[in-house]
């Protein structure tokens, strides 16, 4: 019952937001940087400035050369940002459009459901003067929502399968995932770390990166980076003030059980990001789980 309740609040938090499992490292920073040869990842955000993104998420399992996708969906979600001081930025979060390919199966259908009750509301976010994610500042509102929506929705399947009654009271199964609930978002603290769509988007910023290749090992892990600035290739829409940031992750003394991370970054010269793909390869007994998401940008507005 416990793997049940967790699954349905996930399902019922993606009317929010679409989580992504990214492991990017807390310390990705590179040993020593000369100032005149290297980018230095900073959002030079204007307040109103608007973006909107696609995001798609895939994970699929390769086994003996044949590739399984048991999960692919897609949303797309606008920024904005509302204001802009000397300290950081608050900006707001949307999300406008949801696609799932999978949504003939029960689990498929209840996010959908959920995803397209979350279009158009809005979740608020800081970040510091340099772009770096911080939080959600209306987590009280969002969470208000998620209760809201998960209440309305146990009422509805009890409404309509009364036999459910007799698995387990309503008032009891809405008090478990309350509770499940409060453990994952019941926090402002908890809240922010399920945004890891926007946590990914803005992983690098205030970050300083040695343009060029640089490699290096810090606690148990190879960090690898290629950094270019200039415009990007086979896309006539960039210009020469654009940069990229290409990334691996691994363990230092190689295991067939540890999972490999490779993130491409490209940017526009005020450094918001232009499109993130994320690639995490989890091998695992006798075969292997590949798990991708790719934000892209669709337009921008000042």
């Amino acid at each position: 019952m416990k793997r049940i309740i967790i699954k349905f609040t996930m399902a019922c938090m993606a009317m929010m937001y679409m989580t992504t499992p990214s492991a990017l490292a807390q310390s990705m920073e590179t040993d020593s940087v000369e100032t005149d040869s290297v980018v230095r990842v900073i959002g030079w955000f204007n307040k109103t400035d608007t973006l909107e993104y696609s995001i798609t998420l895939v994970e699929a399992y390769i086994e003996n050369g044949d590739t399984t996708v048991t999960e692919a969906n897609t949303s797309e979600f606008r920024i904005t940002v509302a204001d802009s001081t000397k300290n950081g930025y608050v900006m707001r979060y949307v999300p406008t459009g949801t696609w799932r390919n999978d949504s003939t199966s029960a689990q498929g259908q209840f996010l959908l459901i959920a995803s397209r009750s979350a279009i158009g509301s809005e979740v608020l976010f800081s970040t510091d003067e340099y772009g770096v994610f911080k939080e959600i500042t209306n987590w009280k509102e969002v969470y208000k929502r998620a209760t809201t929506f998960q209440k309305d929705y146990i009422d509805k399947i009890y409404y309509e399968h009364p036999e459910l009654y007799a698995r387990q009271p309503k008032q009891e199964f809405v008090k478990k995932v309350r509770e499940t609930t409060d453990e994952m978002i019941g926090t402002k603290e908890k809240m922010t770390e399920q945004f890891l769509a926007l946590k990914l988007l803005f992983a690098f910023h205030g970050k300083e990166l040695k343009i060029g290749e640089t490699a290096f090992d810090q606690n148990g892990l190879h960090y690898y980076y290629d950094i270019t600035q200039g415009k990007l290739e086979e896309d006539d829409e960039s210009t020469d003030d654009e940069y990229q940031i290409y990334s691996e992750l691994e363990a230092v003394e190689e295991e067939e059980s540890h999972p490999h991370y490779y993130y491409t970054y490209n940017y526009f010269p005020d450094g918001w990001p232009r499109e993130v793909m994320s690639t995490i390869v989890d091998p695992l007994e006798g075969k292997t789980r590949l798990t991708q998401i790719r934000i892209e940008w669709i337009s921008k507005a000042w």
